[in-house]
């Protein structure tokens, strides 16, 4: 199977081009190892650096990836001296924790004019430090509107010291095209530091259906073609105990917020809360996904973490085709995931997976 190995050579132009393939009897290993000597390549052991755009919300995809991008850190010695969200974020505490160094702004699926309150974030960080390298690390490009490219074109273009990092090829070339003067580079996503996780419980239905409901979704959710399989539909969500210890968590930030004097001397707390809210979301969903044999999903992270917890995933598409994009590029090599067109597809394949594993439960 095609793998992609790390590509360390950045050309005249400043550019990384997308990475050659390699063949593994492992997928998430190989792609482990491309993460890390990407990364080392761009931020050597010791360095100190900030890491902004923590997702204070209940999107546990981003979690995977926040959660990830440290797991790497820790692995190759990178110390993550200052974290803030894109609310409790002040540039004075950053300058103070951090007085020069990297800015790095956490990967994910929000460059682009979809979530503007994350790409004004991704703007004004660059325009408010012109003398700081800023790496924005793996993301996927996403602009709806000329109007919102223009934008982002003007601020990201200015900059001096920028790399952008995309986790799936086609953005590769986007790049290049709309953001010459910055420095390209192709990397996994970091969500799959996490490595592989253990099942927390025994499934209980045939089918876990993890569907979005957002303006990224384009399935719609007609179920008939499920009818014969013991099915439960959901979305990254918590409830009960979580819910109540995600409040929990959120207080000092939201003291901060409130009561900016205390900005600064709550950091680190604020940075072991994130920890904690994003080990929540990630426990959360593990349990989640478990309850099923089979899990079909048209989020990306869906699909990430049925892999690395083992479960026979269905993936589908989502509005500006990352899911099918990055299916491509990588995750095709791993036996438990699979790609299909519809929700009818699905459910053709989840019969096909629990007749052939002797899984088969009617409801």
């Amino acid at each position: 199977m095609g793998f992609n190995k790390p590509v360390k050579v950045i050309d005249d132009s400043g550019h990384q081009p997308p990475p050659t393939k390699m063949s593994t009897m492992n997928p998430l290993n190989c792609l482990q190892d491309e993460a890390r000597g990407v990364l080392t390549s761009i931020l050597p052991a010791g360095t100190r650096v900030a890491l902004l755009d923590f997702p204070r919300h209940q999107n546990a995809g981003d979690s995977f990836i926040w959660l990830g991008a440290l797991a790497y850190f820790k692995q190759l010695g990178v110390r993550v001296d200052y974290v803030a969200d894109i609310f409790c974020f002040d540039p004075s505490d950053l300058r103070k924790r951090l007085p020069k160094g990297p800015i790095l702004i956490t990967g994910g699926g929000n460059f682009g004019d979809r979530w503007m309150e994350h790409q004004a974030f991704r703007e004004r960080i660059v325009s408010e430090f012109p003398d700081r390298q800023i790496i924005q690390l793996p993301q996927s490009l996403d602009f709806e509107s000329k109007r919102g490219l223009e934008r982002a074109q003007r601020v990201l273009n200015a900059h001096e010291n920028l790399t952008l990092m995309f986790r799936q090829t086609a953005d590769m070339e986007r790049a290049a095209k709309w953001f010459p003067t910055s420095r390209h580079v192709y990397c996994p996503d970091l969500a799959l530091g996490l490595g592989q996780i253990d099942r927390p419980r025994q499934a209980s239905c045939d089918v876990l259906l993890l569907l979005r409901n957002d303006s990224e979704s384009i399935t719609r959710h007609n179920l008939d073609s499920f009818a014969q399989l013991a099915h439960e539909v959901t979305d990254w969500r918590l409830s009960g105990i979580s819910q109540l210890l995600w409040l929990a968590y959120r207080l000092p930030e939201n003291v901060a917020r409130v009561l900016s004097p205390f900005r600064y001397t709550l950091q680190s707390v604020i940075a072991w809360t994130y920890l904690r809210a994003a080990r929540l979301n990630l426990e959360a969903s593990a349990k989640t996904l478990s309850r099923g044999r089979v899990v079909v999903t048209d989020r990306l992270h869906g699909m990430f973490l049925g892999a690395l917890l083992g479960i026979p995933t269905i993936a589908m598409d989502n509005a500006n085709g990352k899911v099918a994009a990055i299916f491509s590029d990588y995750m095709s090599n791993f036996d438990n995931i699979h790609m299909v067109d519809s929700l009818d597809e699905a459910a053709e394949k989840a019969t096909e997976i629990l007749v052939s594993e002797q899984r088969y439960l009617l409801p």
